[in-house]
C-alpha cells in the first residue's frame, strides 16, 4: 500500500469520524430540547401552582370574620366605615390588584397561558361590577403601571355595577330555584 493510499484511507476514516460525530451531535442537541421543552413545562406548572396558592390564601385569609365583616360591609356599599375599617378594606383590596397585576404581566411574559388568563380575567370583571371594589381601584390605580391600569379600566368599563345586596338576592334565587328542582 503505497504512501497515497494510506493518505486516503485516512481522510476515508476521517470523514466517517466526523459523520459520527455530527449524529451524536445531533441526538444530544434532541435530547437537549427535550430536556429544555420538559424544564418549561415544570416552570409554567410552578408559576401556576404559585398562583393558585396564593389566591386560595388570599382567599382563606379573606374570610377571617373581622376581615370578612369588613368587606361584606364595604361591598354593600357602607359609607360608616371607621377609619380603620377603610384601611383594611383597601389594604385586601390592593392585594387583589396586586395579584391581578401578577396574572396580567405573567400572561403579557407568556407564562401564564390564555385560558387561565381567560377565567383571571372574568373573575376581575366581576369583581369590578362591585362598587366598592370600582371605587377603591379609582383611589389607588395610579401606584400600578399604565398599561395595567388601561386593562383594568377597560374591565371596569365592561363591568356593570351590581349591588352587593342584589348578589345576595340572587344567591338567595338561585338556591331556592335549586332546592325547588331537586
Amino acid at each position: 500500500m503505497s504512501l497515497s493510499d494510506l493518505a486516503s484511507l485516512g481522510s476515508f476514516v476521517s470523514g466517517i469520524a466526523v459523520l459520527v460525530s455530527l449524529i451524536f451531535l445531533y441526538f444530544q442537541i434532541r435530547q437537549v430540547n427535550q430536556q429544555v421543552r420538559h424544564a418549561e413545562k415544570f416552570q409554567r406548572a410552578q408559576i401556576t401552582h404559585s398562583r393558585t396558592t396564593r389566591g386560595i390564601e388570599m382567599q382563606t385569609n379573606f374570610s377571617a370574620p373581622g376581615l370578612a365583616e369588613i368587606v361584606v360591609r364595604a361591598r354593600k356599599g357602607a359609607t360608616d366605615l371607621a377609619e380603620m375599617e377603610l384601611y383594611v378594606f383597601s389594604a385586601y383590596q390592593t392585594a387583589l390588584f396586586s395579584h391581578w397585576e401578577d396574572s396580567f404581566y405573567q400572561h403579557a411574559e407568556g407564562l401564564m397561558g390564555d385560558r387561565a388568563f381567560e377565567t383571571a380575567t372574568n373573575l376581575m370583571r366581576a369583581s369590578l361590577s362591585n362598587v366598592a371594589t370600582r371605587v377603591t381601584w379609582r383611589r389607588s390605580k395610579s401606584a400600578f403601571a399604565a398599561d395595567f391600569r388601561r386593562f383594568i379600566d377597560g374591565l371596569q368599563a365592561e363591568a356593570s355595577v351590581t349591588p352587593y345586596s342584589q348578589a345576595l338576592d340572587e344567591w338567595k334565587a338561585d338556591v331556592a330555584a335549586e332546592l325547588a328542582a331537586g
